[in-house]
């Protein structure tokens, strides 16, 4: 899908709006002490007690930086509880971010907390790649946003 150029026109009318106030949700600060991920780390090599499920998939989202800025990005994996999203730049830890993603009704919104930072792999020559991952958390997601993510992990599954 080609995304709209005008960001009124990306968000109106499809359930997106503004970050919401994290109202009673707060993090584990001991679950993420590092927040930085080594990139040939891989999953099976760590213990990680997971509530749902992950899925693989390559889908085009949109983060929504507080300035009302776009970053494009490449979602890695999504889960009931969040997503793993590639993208060109860093983006603040510990912050919440609107999250523009597609599914077969078209464009929804989900709210995450950037929560852990992947860090391309080094060059053969010692330089850093280029391109980060990111790991949010989803927060403050209301049914009708719940409906459309089970939809989005039932289409990634298949």
């Amino acid at each position: 899908m080609l995304w709209p150029l005008d960001l009124t026109l990306a968000t109106a009318g499809n359930g997106c709006w503004p970050t919401p106030l994290r109202l009673g949700v707060q993090s584990d600060p001991g679950r993420h002490a590092h927040g930085i991920a080594d990139e040939g780390t891989r999953m099976s090599d760590r213990v990680e007690a997971r509530r749902t499920p992950r899925f693989k998939t390559r889908r085009n989202v949109r983060i929504i930086l507080p300035e009302g800025e776009a970053i494009l990005g490449t979602m890695q994996d999504v889960s009931l509880g969040g997503m793993l999203v590639a993208v060109p730049v860093e983006v603040e830890l510990g912050r919440t971010y609107r999250i523009e993603v597609v599914d077969s009704a078209g464009v929804f919104c989900l709210h995450g907390e950037a929560l852990r930072l992947h860090l391309p792999p080094r060059s053969a020559d010692g330089s850093q790649g280029s391109g980060f991952k990111i790991g949010f958390e989803f927060v403050g997601t209301d049914p009708a946003t719940g409906e459309r993510l089970s939809r989005l992990l039932e289409e990634v599954a298949a």
